[in-house]
């Protein structure tokens, strides 16, 4: 892949003390220099004669992009020109070489796309998106060879049992045996991949030049997706799980993985259905009340998706449970794991030992404390919708120019969540004797 650098020649500095800047183009191991309209003095420069002028630098970047984007447009054929020819090729003297076929490499595209994602979560799961996509298809595929028939090969492809090689730690791979994806997974893959096509046509594609002129997925049918399955548990059920004992010894360092995992789903529940990934990382525990902002949507509000709980009784004997003793954050579990999703994953198998137990079924997973409390404040509390919503910090389009005027009044949602917990029975809240484990114990 070419190179671009702005640099300035020592000796080649003019009689009134100034330097032209030039781009320094790197092809194939070779080097050749672009001229630009701009001169720097002495003043502009470093002692290694590297422009330290953040105005001109910024001003010079816009070039560099410019150049960027015209030799993606070559994708893999860039490998066809000399460092002269692509010099060229970039000062618009000679158009691209016709003589040899243009192709886009739709793998290189979207993992280059998918790789300047921010956030971590969505950025993620493209590449697990991708990955299975070339699992399938191979390292590499043109993107016009990309049909509507072979869309329904992969589509098969996900509906079976399969095997996939994966990077675990530096230089070591690991086999995953995969299950086959549900109608939903399929629906979700495909969207992500539809969408990686759609930017690669915007991307390449010209009034006059068109280089992807046809787009597969726009032909493909998704799995039709019926309404999402309830995930609430019943009042009795919620019971059970709040009073449930003699859970399964499975530990990992030192901590009993059935019991943590019934402890962050007490504590999902008491604190309004909070996200694994906010509790792992939550720092801020003031005057009896957690503050965060919801990590799943903060990036697509412009309020952050700050939220404010007030913590109740029934959530401090697991808070101090489980309070990080460096006081860096509210919580201990990112000593435990290197990574909310190791903290997920351990709490969803633990789950599955507390279904289990408790006959509650094999799909329990975290993200019912959420939805039950949800549940419990609508329809067995009476809570309004506009505060449940507000409670579970979503996002309200339909008052969105409303909210501009409201200053948030936090004793909505803690009147809310007293209503629910006082839908349960009083306990002896004190009697939580598990082992809380040193931070020496607690590497993931």
């Amino acid at each position: 892949m070419a190179t671009f650098k702005a640099v300035i020649n020592k000796e080649a500095g003019k009689q009134d003390g100034t330097w032209r800047v030039r781009i320094r183009v790197t092809h194939l191991r070779v080097i050749k220099y672009i001229s630009t309209e701009y001169f720097v003095t002495k003043k502009q420069l470093n002692k290694d004669f590297k422009i330290k002028d953040r105005e001109l630098l910024d001003i010079i970047d816009t070039t560099l992009i410019g150049y960027r984007e015209k030799i993606a447009k070559l994708s893999t054929n860039i490998n066809s020109y000399t460092c002269e020819k692509l010099k060229e090729y970039l000062l618009n003297n000679i158009e691209a070489n016709s003589d040899v076929e243009t192709k886009i490499d739709y793998i290189v595209f979207s993992n280059l796309f998918i790789s300047k994602i921010k956030v971590k979560g969505t950025r993620e799961n493209g590449f697990t998106t991708l990955n299975s996509f070339i699992d399938f298809v191979g390292p590499s595929i043109d993107i016009n060879d990309i049909s509507l028939s072979l869309i329904k090969k992969y589509e098969d492809f996900l509906r079976s049992s399969r095997s996939a090689i994966r990077s675990n730690n530096p230089g070591k791979t690991v086999t995953l045996l995969l299950k086959p994806l549900t109608d939903t997974g399929i629906r979700d893959y495909m969207a992500k991949l539809k969408f990686y096509y759609t930017t690669a046509m915007k991307v390449y594609n010209e009034r006059q030049h068109i280089l992807i002129p046809y787009n597969p997925f726009d032909n493909y049918e998704p799995p039709y997706i019926g309404e999402t399955e309830n995930k609430i548990l019943s009042i009795s059920e919620m019971e059970s799980i709040i009073d449930c004992s003699g859970l399964e010894i499975i530990t990992r360092n030192k901590v009993t993985r059935s019991i943590l995992s019934r402890d962050a789903f007490l504590l999902s529940f008491y604190l309004i259905g909070m996200n694994a990934v906010d509790l792992y990382n939550v720092d801020e525990y003031d005057n009896g009340r957690i503050t965060y902002s919801r990590a799943k949507t903060k990036s697509r509000r412009k309020d952050n998706a700050l939220i404010s709980i007030k913590v109740e009784p029934e959530a401090i004997p697991l808070i101090e449970k489980y309070r990080d003793p460096t006081g860096k954050r509210v919580f201990c579990f990112y000593q435990m794991y290197t990574h909310f999703d190791g903290l997920t994953a351990a709490i969803n198998t633990g789950l599955k030992t507390v279904a289990k137990h408790l006959n509650l079924g094999p799909d329990l997973t975290f993200y019912y404390a959420r939805y039950s409390w949800a549940n419990i404040a609508r329809n067995h509390c009476r809570v309004s919708k506009d505060d449940v919503a507000m409670a579970i910090n979503h996002a309200d389009a339909v008052h969105k120019t409303t909210d501009i005027y409201l200053q948030k009044d936090w004793r909505h949602i803690d009147e809310a969540n007293r209503k629910v917990l006082n839908v349960f029975k009083p306990r002896n809240l004190k009697d939580w004797e598990q082992f809380i484990p040193d931070a020496e114990d607690m590497n993931g």
